[in-house]
Order: C-alpha cells, then structure tokens, then sequence
C-alpha cells in the first residue's frame, strides 16, 4: 500500500511527514519507532515484490526487480562503478549524460556493460501515473503461505505427520504425539541433555536403573508395557 501510494490516511501521512521534498530515502531509515520497524522488513518485501514502471519515483534503479533480475546482478562490474546505489529510476532516466552517475574511467568490462545498459534500457520511458507494485506470484493480494514458501522454500514433509494431523483424535492428543516424534517429550533424559540437575534421572515405573528416555517409556519399560 506504502509504494502504490494508496488513497489511505496512514499512507498519506508517512509521505507527507518524510518523503514530501521528492526524495525517497528508504535506506535512510528515517521517522518514528513504527515506521522504522516496518522498514526492517523492507527487504523481505523486495524478495517478494514486482514492479511495473509508471514515474519511477519508488523504484532503485540498481536493486529492484523492475527490468528482469536486478541490474546489480545482470552487471555487476558496471555497478562496482555507481556513485549512488540507491539511486531511482526517474532520477537515471532524466538524466540526459548518463556517465555522470559512475566513476571513471570504467574497467573494460563495466564499459561493455555500459553500453549493453545504454542498449537495452533505451526505449524505457516514464509516464506520469504511480509505479504499480505487486507480488512475483502475479497477483497485487498478499497471502502468507505463498511468502511463506518463498521465503523459507519447500519442505518434505514425512506422510505420518500428515495421518497423526489429519486424523480424528482430539487436539491435544495430536500436539502429545507431535512431540514424541520430535523428541520433544519432557522426559528425564530430555532434562539431563539441558543440563538441568536432577537426583536420577532413572525411570520411576520400573525399577530397573535405567535412564527415562521416550524409547525406554514406550516400547521397553514393562509398566507402560502392561497399561
């Protein structure tokens, strides 16, 4: 909502108190304990962000996904040259001597580069509508599960812990054996490997000096055995 400048008084507010001379300086960090804590999430958000270019005036031109991959990755020996990293796309663009914005003399290849650059981006041109920001999965809605899975990828999951969720036993029946497959089960053995000092840490059951693990409880201790 912040970067598609949505119609909202708290969007509004957050332009007004800290971006209302033009400039757009994230980076900086700037304003109330809020904000800033929002923008720790910033780059989180651009992981999972697409952008369609209008004005250019919410868009770094060197990091964010606006042109395929970002151009900091597309060509990097040209970037390891720019005098401003967080420059926006509007001020690149009306820039009419673009060389102004790299050090020089440029290395051979970051001029190669260069000129691939000046090549490819020659026909972007800015209009006078609001960059459109969205998210990679095509869709301008956020939902969790789909950042979720962006974020932190994939995981298998073994087929028994979708039976033991899936199945009709009562909720905290579920969460109990969830944690003896994890081994997460407060036992005495559980508390011994945390360092916690205890007496003995035998099983109480059966008097058979043997430690209190989740192995011994359910399949060799002969008390539980009986029950």
């Amino acid at each position: 909502m912040f970067f598609n400048k949505s119609d909202i008084p708290w969007v509004q507010l957050v332009w007004h108190s800290h971006y209302n001379c033009g400039s757009f300086a994230l980076y900086n960090r700037r304003g109330s304990f809020w904000w800033r804590d929002i923008l720790k999430l910033l780059d989180s958000y651009k992981t999972l962000s697409s952008v369609t270019v209008g004005d250019g005036s919410t868009i770094l031109f060197w990091s964010d996904a606006w042109h395929g991959a970002p151009l900091n990755e597309q060509w990097p020996h040209l970037f390891c040259y720019a005098r401003d990293e967080h420059i926006l796309i509007q001020q690149f663009l009306t820039e009419e001597d673009k060389s102004t914005f790299f050090h020089v003399p440029l290395s051979l290849e970051a001029y190669e580069q260069y000129q691939v650059m000046i090549s490819e981006l020659g026909n972007v041109q800015l209009t006078q509508g609001n960059d459109t920001w969205g998210y990679i999965w095509g869709s301008p809605n956020f939902t969790s599960k789909k950042a979720y899975y962006k974020l932190l990828g994939s995981i298998s999951v073994p087929s028994v812990y979708n039976l033991m969720w899936k199945s009709n036993c009562l909720p905290k029946k579920k969460v109990f054996f969830w944690l003896v497959l994890k081994d997460r089960l407060s036992t005495r053995e559980i508390v011994r490997r945390k360092n916690m000092e205890l007496q003995s840490y035998n099983c109480v059951l059966y008097h058979l000096n043997i430690e209190e693990s989740l192995h011994h409880l359910f399949l060799d201790c002969p008390f539980t055995m009986c029950c």
